[in-house]
């Protein structure tokens, strides 16, 4: 179970302005969805099919993406991609915080430790300059979009 401070009301109903731990439920419904492997069952009932065949997406209709997506949906739910992606919504947002920080801090250790004497490794510390960056930028990112939708 989450916890973040909230803004709470005295017994008497008056408004208290100081914070106290509140606790923030799982989100368990990505989770529910999996279970009942409800992407399959979309799959096997053509939805998304029958969708594109009756013009109602014409742009994503034309590049025939819902069939794609359709193909994909069971392979999801052989991984459980719901289920990890509810677990990525629970973690609270500091964990990926500090991951970004991790990887930006492993980046400059990289930097001071391999020497830029040949093209090489000025190529290796570049290379791993814009893995660790988009890394850290996606983690950024997605720390605040789940900060939103734990309402923090």
């Amino acid at each position: 179970m989450l916890e973040k401070k909230v803004l709470k009301l005295d017994a008497s109903g008056e408004f208290q302005a100081r914070e106290v731990s509140g606790n923030v439920g799982r989100i368990s419904l990505l989770k529910r969805i999996d279970e009942l492997k409800v992407l399959s069952k979309v799959a096997d009932a053509g939805l998304l099919s029958g969708a594109e065949s009756a013009g109602l997406f014409s742009t994503l209709e034309q590049k025939k993406a819902f069939s794609t997506i359709e193909k994909i949906l069971p392979a999801a739910d052989k991984v459980g991609a719901l289920t990890l992606a509810e677990e990525l919504v629970n973690t609270p947002p500091t964990f990926l915080l500090l991951g970004a920080a991790g990887l930006v801090a492993g980046e400059v250790a990289i930097l001071g430790a391999v020497p830029d004497d040949s093209v090489a490794l000025v190529a290796l510390q570049g290379g791993l300059g814009l893995v660790a960056g988009i890394g850290a930028a996606t983690l950024a990112v997605t720390a605040f979009l789940i900060s939103v939708v734990q309402g923090e």
